[in-house]
């Protein structure tokens, strides 16, 4: 802690500022020596020295060694110096200094520079430095000439001395370099002397007047070259560059303006550029300019750039002449080119030339030249100067408009042949000679080359272009691939018309119409063979409709070919539509012999065809109307149909149609307009049979009835010794009639089938209201024959065999229930109305509650239209049924009439005969029917007679009803009915009628054994009239009843019991206190009290 404090305290020593010596005299003159040494003495020894040094250096004879060695080191040829001096103060001039050529030129000398003054740097100089300010040349000689490779000799000697050096240089070397790099060289009096054999023949040479080269005051490194020269046959000569020569890099152009090229510069050129200068006679005014650039030393590009203007050439093959010519051409050691074309005029159109030349040493070698003619018109004078290959092309076409010419000439060795000419065409007209389809707007190439002609063009009005393209020899019959393509055309009469005489029939037969793509081949394998002309079309949105089937098939696909030459036409994958309908047409054929249909093989399918009025119309009239009757036109739904034409040589001509039912179609008979729509099935039909064929037609199988037809119609060929013009029709068809899949069959009752039927049968149908649903068969056989001498007859048949269920009648009369089989035997005979006879087996029915049956072993038999058998067989037993009382009632007129036995049937056991008619005449016919009814057994009948079970006796009645048909009200009628041996206490009406009068006593002797009843029929009433008319007998007694029972089951009936044994005055008291009445329904009968009173009886 001490020493810690102790060294806080201590004391710091500070340094006092020193005060300013003043200088002695000593010192003074020390410091006078010192500088007076190095402001005088030293530079006067180092200029001394200097100079000593600099004259070593620049002796001449040091000098002349130093430029020798540099040369030496630049130039790749020999040289001479002849002398060098030194001019005070810093001006080296040499004398006569020569370049050689390089080993093998014409020439001995390259370049001559008798006088050569070098202006140096005085200051670089006394610094131990070369440094050149100005070169100045004057009286010089130089020569152009061009080696065996086309290059200038100048120019190796050039590129050899400013090549750069590769690799970093040595400091000597920068030294020299930058000692021979002057900022400015200046050329006076420089004559330039051409090779006449290589360059051009100048015999006065060429006049440099001036020329200066000088550094860039921009930049150090980058010169500038600048001169003038003078020549007696041009204008003016200059020359510019510029570069930097340190890397090897320069640019000259050298500008002559205004060259006449004439006969006096054709002399002066090479003798190796006369040859095409020769072939071409070129004249006009010319300038040229000549630009050499190097990189590297390297030259990339010597070239020379020839301006014409109001020049002409003139082409030997063919024989053009291209006036007021202008352009630039380009001369290289390699080629002539002519990079962008000479222009001039042809005739008054644009003339072009392009193309190029090479050159090996100047002489010309492979060239390849193209002459560009726009603008040219079909006219005689064009045609005269085209080759004879284009004017045949001319004259196939017949063009009229613009077009272009381009001739490409080349060969491997000059001169160049005519290898190539084209014609482009411009909006030009035109139509092929063997295919005159009118062309127009054309535009494309037209080829000449190698003895054959190439095209390739287009054109066509807007929306129809067309093209036309192949290749064929000059020669005559010569190989030929041609092609002439159209796309959406007009098939109209340009098109008929083209197709000639021999191929428009062709045309007729189908009239089509729209638009179509066109394909014309026109083919010669071998020269020599016969011409191959094949036409394609490709419709698009086109239609068209055969002669002989004139349905007309729109928006089609596909292709038809032409095969002209072999005579056929040949369709493929067609396709279009007609309506809804889509059709196809996968393949067909037909072919010609001797300008006639040998053979024709068309199909026409359809998935989905739906039937028209076009489509029917395209048949033959008479198919046509059987279709009609059919009411297909109205059947909707739509067809899988194949359309066959065929003509060979054992068919003139036949129409094949085959239809499936694609989607459901409804048809109709319009003699048994019933319709009915079909989902599954065909139509076949053959216009050499004439025939319309049906085969299973069904109906839909998940709804009822299940409907089956198959038959034919057709001409009737069954009956001979018809006059020729007959109109004949037969139509025959079997009908199955099968029930659905809710087991129903055909509806007797369906509104739309009644009102289908034909007139007689509609007012049958009516008038029997007739019902059930009938299944089985029906074989239908219709007959129609017309000619000139007789009025037309129908003939009608039909058989039916089937089942009927839950059928029934009621035209007045009622049957219900009526279940059997039948077997109807009917139709129409010329003069008669429409008749029909059957019979019922195997059935039941029911009258009210009375349920008949026809035993299996027995029939029952109906006529109508006809007298019933049983007429004629019982007319004179009275107590057969019909009875006398029938037979009285039938009505003269029996056109109309329906008769059917009902007999021999039974009832509960008991036999039931019987007979009615019903006159079914529109104007109120009458009917009228009988039943007697034997040995029934009521216990048999006793739920469906009485509603209750236990009932039994024997039974046997009688009834007769007559009326007007379809009026119930007008029914009227008798009858009686017994029972015997009964049991009928269980009965509603008897039990309450024996129960009240006879309470309290012994119920097993209130059993009713016997009944007997007697009635009239009148009103819809059955009236049984005054006491006595039901008698109903028991053990103990009998009770008398009259009153009426309704065909509503209504009931008013007054029942009397008889007591006391019958005895005088007090029975008939006690009687009348027990009389009571019954009323309700048959069903649900009501009894009044004892105690009220019996109302008055009849």
């Amino acid at each position: 802690m001490e020493d810690i404090t102790r060294s806080n305290t201590a004391t710091v020593s500070i340094t006092l500022p020193k005060g300013r010596k003043k200088a002695t005299k000593t010192r003074l003159r020390a410091r006078y020596r010192r500088i007076l040494l190095f402001i005088i003495v030293i530079p006067v020894l180092f200029a001394g020295v200097t100079f000593w040094i600099g004259s070593w250096v620049l002796s001449p004879e040091q000098m002349k060694y130093r430029a020798q060695a540099l040369l030496a080191e630049r130039l790749s040829t020999g040289f001479v110096i002849e002398d060098i001096q030194w001019r005070w103060p810093s001006r080296i001039l040499v004398k006569n200094l020569v370049i050689h050529p390089p080993h093998g030129s014409r020439y001995a000398e390259l370049l001559r520079i008798s006088h050569l003054e070098i202006g140096l740097d005085p200051l670089a100089l006394l610094l131990g430095k070369t440094h050149i300010e100005r070169i100045e040349i004057s009286g010089s000689t130089m020569t152009l000439e061009r080696d065996h490779l086309g290059e200038l000799t100048i120019l190796d000697v050039m590129r050899d001395s400013i090549a750069p050096i590769q690799g970093p240089a040595p400091a000597y070397d920068t030294e020299d370099t930058t000692a021979l790099s002057p900022p400015e060289l200046i050329i006076s009096n420089l004559r330039v002397e051409t090779c006449p054999e290589t360059i051009a023949h100048s015999p006065e040479g060429l006049q440099v007047s001036s020329l200066r080269l000088e550094v860039s005051p921009d930049d150090s490194q980058l010169w500038n070259l600048d001169g003038v020269a003078f020549d007696s046959s041009v204008r003016s000569i200059r020359l510019e560059g510029g570069g930097r020569l340190s890397m090897g890099d320069f640019e000259l152009a050298l500008d002559i303006d205004r060259i006449q090229l004439d006969q006096h510069l054709r002399e002066r050129i090479p003798p190796a550029l006369r040859l095409i200068w020769d072939n071409y006679h070129p004249t006009g005014i010319a300038s040229l300019k000549h630009t050499l650039i190097l990189r590297d030393a390297q030259p990339v590009k010597n070239s020379t750039e020839l301006s014409i203007s109001q020049g002409s050439l003139r082409f030997q093959e063919p024989n053009i002449f291209v006036d007021q010519l202008s352009g630039k051409l380009e001369i290289t050691p390699d080629a002539i080119s002519f990079r962008d074309p000479l222009e001039g005029k042809f005739f008054g159109a644009r003339a072009l030339l392009r193309g190029e030349i090479e050159l090996d040493a100047l002489e010309p070698g492979r060239s390849e030249l193209e002459l560009a003619i726009e603008g040219l018109v079909f006219e005689p004078r064009i045609y005269d100067v085209l080759p004879e290959a284009i004017q045949k092309i001319w004259s196939k076409f017949s063009p009229s408009g613009e077009f272009d010419l381009r001739i490409t000439a080349a060969s491997e060795q000059y001169p160049p042949a005519v290898e190539e000419m084209r014609i482009v065409l411009s909006d030009v007209d035109g139509s092929y000679f063997d295919y005159p389809y009118p062309l127009r707007n054309l535009q494309g190439e037209i080829r000449y080359f190698d003895g054959q002609v190439e095209l390739d063009i287009s054109g066509g009005i807007a929306g129809e272009p067309i093209r036309g393209r192949g290749i064929f020899k000059a020669e005559p019959g010569g190989e030929t691939h041609l092609v002439i393509e159209g796309k959406s055309l007009s098939l109209d009469d340009r098109v008929r018309t083209a197709l000639g005489d021999r191929y428009s029939d062709i045309f007729d037969l189908y009239s089509p119409q729209g638009e179509s793509d066109l394909r014309i081949e026109f083919e010669r394998q071998k020269t020599g063979d016969p011409l191959d002309l094949r036409i394609l079309l490709d419709p698009r949105k086109a239609s068209i409709a055969h002669k002989a089937f004139p349905y007309r098939v729109h928006d089609l696909l596909g292709r038809v070919i032409i095969e002209a030459t072999q005579g056929k036409v040949l369709f493929q994958n067609l396709t279009g539509r007609h309506g809804q309908s889509e059709l196809a047409l996968p393949a067909g054929l037909i072919e010609f012999d001797n300008g006639q249909i040998a053979r024709m093989e068309i199909p026409i399918e359809s998935p989905k065809l739906v039937p028209d009025e076009e489509l029917i119309s395209a048949l033959p009239a008479e198919v046509a109307d059987r279709l009609r009757s059919l009411d297909i036109l109205k059947g909707g739904g739509s067809l899988d149909t194949i359309v066959e034409l065929r003509i060979d040589e054992n068919t003139p001509f036949d129409i094949y149609v085959r239809s499936r039912i694609a989607d459901p179609v409804r048809l109709r008979y319009h003699k048994l307009p019933y319709p009915l729509v079909f989902h599954q099935g065909q139509v076949v039909f053959s216009s050499t049979e004439g025939r319309i064929r049906l085969d299973e037609l069904k109906t839909d199988p998940d709804s009822s009835p299940i409907v089956s037809v198959s038959g034919e119609i057709g001409p009737d060929d069954s009956t001979e010794d018809l006059p020729p013009s007959a109109d004949t029709t037969l139509l025959s068809l079997d009908l199955t009639i099968l029930d659905g899949p809710d087991g129903k069959g055909l509806l007797l009752s369906d509104e739309e089938l009644v009102q289908n039927l034909p007139e007689d049968l509609k007012n049958f149908f009516l008038k029997m209201q007739l019902a059930g649903s009938v299944s089985g068969r029906i074989g239908v056989l219709y007959r129609y024959q017309k000619n000139e001498l007789e009025d037309p007859s129908e003939i009608v048949q039909y058989d039916v065999q089937g089942q009927l269920e839950q059928g029934g009648f009621d035209f007045a009369l009622r049957a219900e229930e009526l279940s059997a089989n039948f077997v109807i035997h009917g139709g129409i005979q010329p003069g008669q109305g429409h008749t029909f006879s059957g019979q019922l087996s195997d059935g039941d029915f029911r009258f009210s509650r009375f349920h008949a049956t026809v035993p299996p072993t027995r029939t029952l038999s109906f006529t109508y239209g006809i007298d019933h058998p049983s007429l004629a067989i019982q007319s004179d037993v009275k107590e057969s049924s019909p009875s006398q009382w029938i037979i009285q009632r039938l009505p003269a007129d029996r056109s109309m009439l329906f008769q059917a036995e009902l007999g021999p049937s039974e009832i509960y056991g008991g036999p039931l005969n019987g007979f009615f008619f019903a006159d079914l005449n529109p104007n109120d016919g009458v009917f009228a029917g009988e039943a007697n009814l034997t040995n029934v057994d009521l216990s048999l009948g006793s739920e469906i007679l009485f509603r209750k079970k236990g009932v039994r006796g024997e039974a046997k009645g009688s009834a007769k009803v007559e009326g007007i048909v379809g009026s119930p009200e007008s029914v009227q009628g008798d009858g009686e009915f017994s029972i015997r041996n009964g049991k009928l206490v269980t009965i509603p009406l008897l039990a309450g009628a024996i129960i009240n009068p006879f309470e309290g006593l012994n119920r097993n002797n209130n059993r009713i054994k016997e009944a007997d009843c007697n009635f009239i029929i009148h009103d819809q009433i059955f009236d049984f009239q005054g006491l006595g008319s039901i008698i109903l007998r028991s053990p103990t007694g009998k009770i008398l009843g009259r009153g009426t029972v309704g065909f509503n089951k209504n009931l008013n009936l007054v029942m009397e019991p008889q007591t006391l044994g019958g005895a005088p005055l007090i029975s008939d008291i006690a009687n009348r206190l027990l009389r009571f009445r019954i009323r309700g329904t048959l069903d649900k009968p009501k009894l009044n009290s004892r105690r009220e009173t019996a109302p008055q009886g009849r």
